[in-house]
């Protein structure tokens, strides 16, 4: 009888990352996605202002040699240096601009600052994967579709995520780097916090405080390291998390030779003293910010008599609006309703203290700058919708039990409507067209753009730069303004009474516009106006300059 020698290995299935019910979710999402940032990107007046800055800013990555002062030379470096913006979205804003410009016969400006919405657009669809993987991994698949639902149709995120701004590209940077962190808390490794470190360097270079998610996770796993981690691995890891963070962030710090280049991030580093800035705000002007920022929250001195108290109440509006509300209430809700699960479940902590890191980000942002809008508490938002998701299948446990519903419907329907409820009660309000209330400024542009209309030797007084850079005038970069300018020209939005409107910040492009306004001796004409029919809400005023 022959011996049995060796034999056959046994046939292991593969383990699957999802699940079917997974891939209907992730497929149901990205519709979802898509329907609301394709309504949003087709009834878009206007992107926001500061889509000017990076479309320019993508263009001159392309040829950095267009923007030089004459007889200069200049690289790709030195915009990075010039730039008060991280590099991030604008190159995500280039890349997109090379599809748009193959399919598209529209004027360049046009096509850049669609190529802004491009590459936000497919940042957002992008988004539901790490917004449902997170929620999956803290609190169940219900939980994932959930927040990442809310988070697609919130009014407040949905328009800045469809519009040409950093904040989807962040967002969906941010979800990654809170997606690994929290895998890396939960499954610890060095590989898996070298990846988080990395997504956290990523998300810099979107926006500078996107090294706070990294700070995030580096805060969990050293106070792990405290009480249940050997001090060695916990070191090791801390290191890889710092590497990772190196390997993508570094190049820039060092080109760039500081933390940051804007301005509010220059602010925030400088010396801080409380009781000076507060004296100084008393005895000048307030509101000097560099640049107009729309629905933001402004610290009134005189009005206000405790700027930290003024800070604080504000934070909490500008969140709960941003938040929609009830889905904030919600978030409070849930957060309360896991709060014991935090000691036995560490990981769950990173989304957490990511969003108290970065309201504190936002409290020393008001305390410097005097101003907080829904835009900044978009993080917290973000993070607010899984313990919404929480708070959201809580209510449908409630509701389940109700008497006349108790024996009809389970609970994960009861869930299910409830979240049906709040997605239809944010429906109006999500697909409201964007900044449809300031396209004159690309009619005035394309004015502009008309041969013989705007010369060289004219200067162009735009405080707001949409109707510059569709003019053409400011595409490339922003030039001085002729010596001796034979016209001058000058946009100002007005009121219902018409008279022109102040900005929350006066800049010195609108105190120019409003001297060619009050100019009685030299009086300006009107050029265009828009709307052609009715009260003119913006006006391009022309000044033909006397010798």
């Amino acid at each position: 009888m022959e011996a049995l020698v060796g034999g056959r290995l046994e046939t292991v299935a593969p383990r699957r990352v999802t699940d079917t019910t997974d891939r209907k979710i992730l497929a149901g999402l990205v519709v979802v996605a898509v329907a609301v940032h394709g309504w949003l990107l087709a009834h878009t007046g206007v992107t926001a202002r500061d889509s000017v800055g990076f479309a320019r800013q993508a263009l001159n990555f392309e040829n950095p040699a267009v923007g030089a002062a004459a007889g200069a030379s200049r690289t790709v470096v030195d915009v990075l240096r010039e730039s008060q913006h991280p590099p991030g979205y604008p190159v995500a804003v280039w890349v997109a601009s090379a599809g748009v410009r193959a399919v598209s016969s529209a004027p360049l400006p046009d096509q850049m600052l669609l190529s802004t919405q491009i590459a936000s657009v497919v940042a957002a669809v992008l988004l539901v994967f790490p917004t449902y993987w997170l929620g999956r991994t803290m609190f169940g698949k219900f939980a994932g579709f959930a927040a990442a639902v809310l988070f697609q149709v919130l009014p407040v995120p949905a328009h800045l995520l469809s519009d040409g701004l950093t904040e989807a590209l962040y967002t969906l940077s941010i979800g990654c780097a809170l997606l690994l962190g929290t895998r890396a808390v939960k499954s610890p490794g060095v590989g898996a916090f070298l990846l988080t470190g990395m997504a956290s360097g990523a998300a810099y270079l979107v926006r500078p405080e996107g090294a706070v998610a990294g700070l995030a996770a580096a805060c969990v796993a050293a106070g792990l390291g405290f009480r249940r981690w050997p001090r060695s691995l916990a070191a090791g890891r801390l290191a890889a998390l710092a590497v990772g963070f190196c390997v993508l962030a570094l190049p820039y710090l060092l080109v760039i030779g500081r933390v940051t280049n804007k301005p509010a991030g220059m602010n925030i580093l400088e010396k801080f003293n409380i009781r000076e800035q507060v004296a100084k705000e008393r005895a000048e002007a307030p509101r000097a910010a560099d640049s107009p920022v729309l629905f933001a929250a402004w610290y009134e001195p005189e009005a206000d008599a405790s700027k930290p108290v003024w800070v604080a109440k504000t934070l909490v509006k500008e969140t709960m609006k941003a938040g929609f509300y009830v889905p904030a209430a919600l978030a409070v809700f849930g957060l309360l309703l896991v709060r014991r699960r935090f000691g036995p479940e560490p990981w769950l902590a990173v989304p957490l203290v990511f969003a108290v890191l970065t309201g504190g980000v936002l409290v020393v942002l008001g305390m410097k700058s005097n101003y907080l809008s829904e835009r900044h508490t978009l993080s917290i938002v973000y993070v607010g919708c899984f313990f919404a998701a929480v708070g959201v299948a809580e209510v449908g446990t409630l509701v389940k039990r109700l008497p006349v519903l108790r024996d009809i419907v389970g609970e994960r329907a009861a869930a299910g409507f409830v979240l049906a409820v709040l997605v239809a009660a944010c429906v109006p309000a999500t697909l409201k067209p964007l900044h449809e209330n300031r396209v004159g400024h690309v009619h005035i542009g394309r004015y502009l753009a008309q041969e013989g209309a705007l010369h060289d030797s004219d200067a162009l007084i735009d405080p707001f730069d949409w109707a510059a850079f569709y003019s053409g005038r400011t595409l490339q970069a922003i030039p001085p303004d002729p010596g001796e300018p034979r016209v001058r020209w000058a946009v100002l939005e007005l009121d219902r009474a018409g008279q022109p409107e102040v900005p929350h910040s006066v800049t010195p492009r609108h105190s120019a516009a409003m001297d060619v306004f009050r100019d009685r001796d030299n009086p300006a004409e009107v050029a265009y106006r828009w709307p052609e029919t009715g009260p003119a809400r913006i006006v391009l005023l022309k000044q033909t300059v006397k010798k």
